[in-house]
């Protein structure tokens, strides 16, 4: 029985979408969305050792390549109509890990430190109340699986480029990219609100 990473079947447009077919011939059939996501959170504490030698651009490169294979685990999991009980675990732990991991270091670096607070907080909420319901799901013998909405992407999009930034500004630190970061933060916080209602 083939794994999975917990995602909702493909719609035509998904079929069709000459990406998605690209991706489905590149991308052999033992590259499981679960092996992507163990992949994903394997690559967490080597973005942090580069960001703690001071290798900021090497670990922004980092980032930004664990950002896309959360979309490519997504594109295989419905592609592939792949569903397992551990990819329900592993890729949004991995998308939190991801960003509550980065979040922490720029707690020391960034200096709208209130800012980041608020996201580790909120991320920290989102990620236990997700295990709570996970948990009960598991106990009634349903599956969790719900279709990514427009608020979940915009959240996570915004948040990944506003961290992305943040990355940036400590390589570069010019003025206009740390209040391009905040304000992109700002707005990932809102989006990421707006998310857990909808789902909710």
């Amino acid at each position: 029985m083939p794994k999975s990473n917990g995602k909702i079947a493909p719609t035509q447009k998904e079929k069709d979408n000459l990406l998605v077919r690209i991706i489905l011939k590149i991308v052999p059939d033992w590259m499981t969305p679960n092996i992507i996501s163990v992949l994903r959170l394997a690559m967490i504490p080597l973005i942090v050792a580069y960001m703690a030698m001071g290798f900021y651009k090497t670990s922004l490169a980092m980032f930004i390549i664990a950002a896309l294979l959360d979309t490519l685990d997504g594109t295989l999991a419905r592609a592939r109509q792949q569903i397992s009980d551990w990819g329900l675990i592993l890729d949004p732990l991995a998308d939190k890990l991801l960003i509550m991991t980065i979040i922490a270091f720029l707690l020391m670096l960034y200096p709208f430190k209130l800012l980041i607070i608020y996201v580790f907080v909120f991320d920290l909420f989102i990620l236990l109340v997700s295990a709570f319901k996970l948990n009960q799901y598991k106990s009634s013998g349903i599956k969790p699986i719900q279709p990514s909405n427009f608020w979940g992407k915009s959240k996570m999009l915004t948040q990944v480029t506003g961290i992305s930034l943040a990355l940036l500004w400590l390589a570069m630190p010019i003025a206009p990219i740390l209040y391009a970061s905040a304000m992109v933060i700002w707005l990932s916080l809102a989006l990421q609100i707006k998310s857990a209602v909808s789902y909710a």
